[in-house]
């Protein structure tokens, strides 16, 4: 660690855990808002969309992790 202090880098791993706790918590709150009123499914709660953001993001994501929060190798 040579120029990154030891509360730098705490700030920024809290920093990407939050990131990546709120972004099932965004697929949540838009699925249930949209899709039971436009489609009629039912809600989801939050371990359904952490589920549903994987697998969209292995399905569609051409190697993305979490939908397109985290780009693994991939330059565009």
């Amino acid at each position: 660690m040579n120029n990154i202090g030891c509360g730098t880098l705490i700030l920024i791993l809290l920093g990407i855990v939050a990131v990546l706790a709120l972004a099932p918590l965004v697929l949540m709150l838009l699925w249930n808002w949209l899709m039971p009123s436009i489609f009629g499914l039912c809600t989801i709660g939050y371990w359904q969309a952490l589920g549903l953001d994987l697998l969209s993001g292995c399905l569609f994501g051409n190697g993305k992790l979490l939908g397109s929060l985290i780009t693994i190798g991939k330059d565009d």
